[in-house]
């Protein structure tokens, strides 16, 4: 199923259930057992202190975090970011009764479970993309949507419906991680990505691209010069 269908059937079962609001709690609350807990905007802290609680842990050997960036989509970008940023990789075990070792950790294997990838910028999440060893199932993809949504709805791109308190009416089509839905409030985005669900600032998406096509117009002249 795709992400747009993903969330359109979601939504629909909502309007067509007499308890909907009751189900939506439900469902956040539901989420609080899921892995890895991030928000767009959240601080490192806040985001790591409920990793922990999880039995989760951050990569720290530098082999295993090249072997996991390598070919992700946010790496072109990094370049552009000039400072005051930090990209981290966590892991989190699948199970509730299993708890993440460093000691098994490996450069070529994956660990059974959760990895999400989270560029930090000042200190606060700006871009989060979440994966898993096994496919993600609808109902794990839905809740992440759910989670991030901060109680607002998802609209698919190109038939947004913004809220009027929105900053982001005037930006809707440039964007570093082509994303498919965006939040309706305007702020945050949602893309899938290698396999995965990203998530990313809408401010922040719309700048890299710009800083990116910059970059080009600018590199081009040089790049044929002599042809």
């Amino acid at each position: 199923m795709s992400l747009q269908g993903d969330v359109f059937s979601i939504m629909k079962s909502y309007k067509n259930y007499p308890f909907a609001s009751v189900c939506y709690t439900l469902l956040l609350s539901y989420f609080a057992i899921l892995p890895l807990e991030a928000r767009i905007g959240d601080s490192q802290q806040e985001f790591e202190r409920r990793l922990a609680t999880a039995d989760g842990i951050a990569y720290r050997d530098e082999a295993i975090i090249a072997a996991r960036r390598k070919g992700m989509v946010y790496e072109e970008y990094l370049s552009y970011l000039i400072s005051n940023y930090e990209l981290k990789i966590y892991y989190k075990p699948a199970e509730n009764d299993r708890k993440a070792l460093r000691s098994q950790f490996d450069v070529k294997r994956k660990l059974p479970g959760w990895e999400v990838h989270v560029l930090y910028i000042n200190g606060k999440s700006a871009m989060e993309l979440y994966q898993r060893s096994q496919p993600m199932s609808d109902q794990e993809r839905n809740l992440l949507l759910l989670l991030q949504g901060d109680g607002k709805q998802w609209m698919k791109n190109g038939n947004e419906r913004l809220d009027s308190n929105s900053s982001n009416k005037e930006e809707a089509s440039q964007s570093a991680f082509n994303f498919q839905m965006v939040r309706s409030d305007g702020q945050v985005r949602a893309a899938v990505a290698r396999g995965g669900l990203l998530f990313v600032d809408a401010q922040r998406d719309t700048q890299l691209a710009q800083v990116r096509e910059e970059a080009l117009d600018t590199s081009a002249p040089e790049s044929v010069s002599g042809f």
